[in-house]
């Protein structure tokens, strides 16, 4: 069980190091897209404005012309540009392209647009300029929006070019009864820009919905540089052709000088601080792993050396305490060694006791012999054991005497 938790508490450090690297690389490309990018879309510099846009994206390879510009004229209330570029994500396999879509709009007058401006400034959320993509052969709308303020506002991706089934198709995604759905579609219909105002609205259904412009496709028209026209207060194009084969482009990319310059050495300085975060994150989570497996166990580690330190000191108190009492109580412990000495010499003194018992005892059978009846033979071989000498040739009596003079 303990691998288990240890395997998922590395899984969740992976995951939250991702999301934090992710969150950190993304404040640094709007932080660089804010001081950098922005300011060009407010001074309306469309070429300076989109390099450092895909900048901020990390796209390193854009054809720098867009494919398709409308730009109204100053006969109604709605100046701006529109623009339609492509750019190219390189990858392992194959390189992915998408459409960005360029909106800036320059004499907006939206304190005369809005129902109710004071509300906007309450809360910018309540309108926007929508862009409404309708793709051919499919109902849905794929929408987006941008903000009326051009500090918040970046180019809309909406579509991307893949091949299937050996065909060249538009990807995107649209909304199906409240959940996202990918479809696939060879042109773009129509492009409507609008301008949607929830200051006055009860409901979120109940937006105003003011029409800026429209792009209609035909396949005749050869993208370009559109000037357009107002048909029944809408702007409208002439040149838009939204078909798939006029954005196969491949070739293009081959020559440099058709490709954007981008800044990333700009962007760099402000990834540093992406490194500033991760280690950051990196010591949070040396700190909390600490905490959660090793201060336990090192604390029962320092607790274990304190009780093997307590025990030896204690063991060190008894053996002092032991030693002074000896030093403090010497008589009795020279009476134990005198007890104990004068316990060997009784145990000594009863040997010796034994011993001469056992003499006195042998000494009386001695008395007891009765030599007279012993023979010849006998006596003399009690002398030869007595060791006396010149006893061979005496008489019987004179054995005895020889021998009781020797005892």
């Amino acid at each position: 069980m303990k691998w288990i938790g240890r395997i998922l508490y590395i899984a969740l450090v992976v995951i939250v190091g991702f999301f934090v690297l992710r969150f950190s690389q993304i404040n640094a490309q709007v932080k660089y897209y804010n001081e950098n990018a922005a300011p060009y879309l407010l001074k309306d510099d469309r070429e300076g404005y989109i390099s450092r846009y895909m900048t901020a994206n990390v796209i390193d390879t854009y054809l720098k012309e867009p494919l398709y510009l409308a730009q109204s004229d100053d006969s109604n209330d709605f100046k701006f540009e529109f623009a339609i570029y492509q750019l190219k994500i390189l990858g392992e396999d194959q390189d992915l392209t998408y459409l960005s879509f360029y909106f800036n709009e320059i004499t907006f007058d939206y304190e005369t647009l809005l129902e109710d401006y004071n509300k906007y400034e309450e809360n910018n959320n309540l309108a926007a300029i929508s862009i409404e993509v309708k793709m051919k052969d499919v109902d849905e709308l794929s929408t987006e929006y941008y903000p009326l303020d051009p500090s918040f506002r970046m180019p809309v991706v909406l579509l991307q070019q893949v091949t299937k089934d050996n065909e060249s198709v538009f990807s995107f995604q649209v909304a199906i009864d409240g959940e996202a759905a990918s479809k696939e579609s060879t042109e773009i219909e129509k492009i409507s820009l609008v301008l949607s105002d929830l200051t006055a609205a009860e409901e979120a259904d109940d937006a105003t919905r003011t029409i800026i412009a429209e792009f209609t496709s035909d396949e005749n028209n050869e993208n370009g540089v559109d000037q357009l026209t107002t048909v029944d207060n809408v702007i409208v194009s002439s040149k838009f052709n939204g078909m798939i084969e006029s954005y196969q482009l491949d070739d293009l990319y081959e020559d440099e000088n058709n490709l954007g310059v981008t800044y990333r050495s700009d962007l760099d300085v402000y990834l540093k601080g992406v490194t500033k975060s991760l280690v950051i994150y990196g010591l949070i989570v040396v700190g909390l792993t600490f905490l959660i497996f090793f201060l336990k166990p090192l604390l029962n580690h320092i607790e274990d050396k304190r009780a093997i330190r307590r025990k030896e000191e204690r063991e060190a108190e008894k053996e002092l305490e032991a030693l002074e009492k000896r030093q403090t109580e010497p008589v009795i412990e020279d009476a134990e060694f005198v007890e104990e000495d004068n316990e060997d010499i009784e145990d000594n003194n009863d040997n010796e006791i034994q011993e001469d018992e056992q003499l006195t005892q042998v000494l009386e059978e001695e008395k007891t012999i009765d030599y007279n009846a012993m023979t010849v033979v006998e006596l003399k071989a009690l002398a030869k054991e007595m060791e006396l000498t010149n006893y061979s040739t005496l008489k019987k009596a004179d054995l005895i005497e020889l021998i009781k003079q020797n005892k």
